[in-house]
């Protein structure tokens, strides 16, 4: 995958183009700014609202440095739109959960901002996207998925890792689709996409460390922010 610098360059020449990559950030963003006040509001509650909002503040960050590697991935894709590449790989922001007051389970465990199973993870993966295993990287993801220490804490982090599943459970099925057109094969990018993920990481830490603020008060925030992802 090329460097993030050249890809932010080269996407200042496509910015009018957006397509299911960029549709899903920006449905995100929208999301996350709907929700904003929504989760001030129950976060004054408990005196958090300054927390709420450097949560919301962070996600939306996120998704606006995103949307110019989504173009980026989008435009790569335009050749592979009859096969619907970084299409069906993207779940509707729209099943999300919906907004709620009603207080979410206190997470029972410690929470750890830097979980050694997530360093691992993206070790194994780059090693075996190497050769293109796309049935082992669906496997380990939902095997690390099941080692987090709560189902209410690291949601940003497990939602990550459920794309990267996803991406490579659909694969398989994209490269046999794109054989058919006669299309090239799409590995590398497929495999690119999945690289992408891990520059967001560090991201994701941070933001899931500030959620935890709240989500220890039985706030939700982030957690019902975001669909369910079958892989």
């Amino acid at each position: 995958m090329k460097t993030p610098l050249l890809i932010i360059a080269i996407t200042g020449s496509y910015n009018i183009y957006g397509g299911c990559f960029t549709e899903h950030v920006r449905e995100g963003r929208h999301l996350n700014q709907q929700r904003r006040s929504q989760y001030f509001d129950l976060a004054q509650k408990h005196g958090l609202g300054k927390e709420a909002k450097k949560v919301s503040r962070s996600l939306i960050g996120l998704e606006n440095l995103m949307i110019p590697f989504a173009r980026y991935f989008d435009f790569r894709a335009k050749k592979y739109k009859d096969i619907n590449l970084f299409c069906d790989e993207f779940v509707d922001i729209n099943l999300s959960p919906d907004f709620t007051t009603k207080p979410a389970k206190i997470p029972s465990e410690k929470f750890v901002k830097k979980l050694k199973i997530v360093k691992s993870y993206e070790k194994e993966v780059r090693e075996l996207l190497q050769n293109y295993k796309w049935e082992e990287v669906r496997e380990l993801s939902h095997e690390v998925i099941s080692k987090f220490p709560n189902k209410e804490t690291h949601c940003l982090q497990k939602h990550s890792i459920e794309s990267i599943g996803r991406i490579a459970w659909l694969a398989p099925d994209k490269i046999e689709m794109a054989k058919d057109n006669n299309l090239k094969n799409p590995k590398r990018l497929i495999s690119s996409m999945i690289k992408l993920h891990f520059m967001g990481f560090g991201y994701a830490q941070r933001i899931d460390a500030k959620a935890y603020e709240l989500q220890k008060v039985g706030i939700p925030i982030v957690c019902r922010d975001i669909p369910p992802v079958k892989f």
